[in-house]
């Protein structure tokens, strides 16, 4: 595992918590296969990653670990806007919603970091950062409806 890699799961067992489950509340460990998928996506030159693994090993945790890696982390790049997009707004909320337990969990994200649960939004006004969960069954007459502002 390189040094980028190394860094990000560091990070994410430092300050991320298991949202659900028996060990709720608990620092993150991730497995190897996890430290894998991470270890592929940051240590090599591509911009797109597909990950595909079997059901209930923590396919959307991980997925809310990543978000929260580019939104307040070592991964973050001042002002971006992370989006992520589902059919359904009940599936949608799904990925915010574990991100916003481990926001709640940790006290050094929820420092920075500002939930707004009636948006589904994840806001970091330091770095002008922004993550939304957004459906196709919502319909906006200009596109998306984002209010950035904290």
């Amino acid at each position: 595992m390189g040094p980028r890699a190394r860094r990000n799961v560091a990070w994410i067992e430092e300050h991320c918590r298991v949202p659900d489950g028996q060990f709720a509340g608990q620092r993150v460990k991730l497995r190897k296969f996890q430290k894998d998928v991470v270890a592929g996506m940051y240590d090599s030159p591509t911009r797109n990653a597909i990950v595909s693994f079997g059901r209930k090993n923590a396919k959307k945790t991980l997925a809310a670990m990543l978000c929260l890696l580019h939104l307040c982390a070592p991964e973050a790049k001042p002002n971006t806007q992370l989006i992520s997009a589902a059919q359904s707004r009940d599936q949608a909320t799904l990925l915010f919603a574990l991100m916003a337990k481990m926001v709640f969990m940790s006290p050094d994200m929820s420092d920075v970091l500002i939930v707004r649960e009636s948006k589904k939004q994840v806001l970091c006004p330091d770095l002008g950062t922004f993550y939304a969960a957004i459906s196709a069954d919502v319909k906006t007459n200009f596109g998306a409806d984002f209010d950035f502002h904290a």
